[in-house]
């Protein structure tokens, strides 16, 4: 779209910046949570999400495409905003599940979405440059 040759590197650098933009980046205040968990009310962490997802897209944007030190300042303050504003958090934390299963839900969540993330996007980038020619 941008008009530059996409293959399979470029594909997983954009893998890698969605992984970042929709699961590490809403992870560090809202990490995946085991069926049964109580949380904070599901309207307040949907909003502090979506916040937190167009944040780390519109801050990475200004990071690798800004060419000027006021677009990385204002990359670098999108990017730490929903996080110095904090994600909310249930009143009493109650987990469903013991917290060795707890911490194996969070890590097997993240890495299913990095391998998904990853090769989602290199695949869409091999396939890209094997089926669209360059005019």
């Amino acid at each position: 779209m941008r008009g530059r040759r996409y293959n399979w590197q470029t594909g997983l650098y954009w893998g890698l910046a969605g992984f970042a933009a929709f699961t590490l980046a809403p992870g560090l205040g809202l990490p995946p949570e085991v069926p049964g968990t109580e949380a904070a009310p599901l309207l307040a962490r949907q909003v502090w999400w979506v916040a937190t997802v167009a944040g780390t897209c519109g801050g990475l944007a200004c990071l690798f495409f800004g060419r000027k030190p006021l677009w990385c300042l204002a990359g670098i303050a999108l990017l730490v905003t929903p996080h110095i504003y904090g994600a909310p958090q249930p009143a009493e934390f109650k987990s469903a599940a013991p917290e060795a299963i707890e911490h194996q839900f969070i890590v097997a969540v993240v890495i299913t979405s990095l391998v998904f993330w990853a090769a989602a996007r290199t695949l869409s980038g091999y396939f890209y440059k094997r089926i669209v020619r360059p005019a």
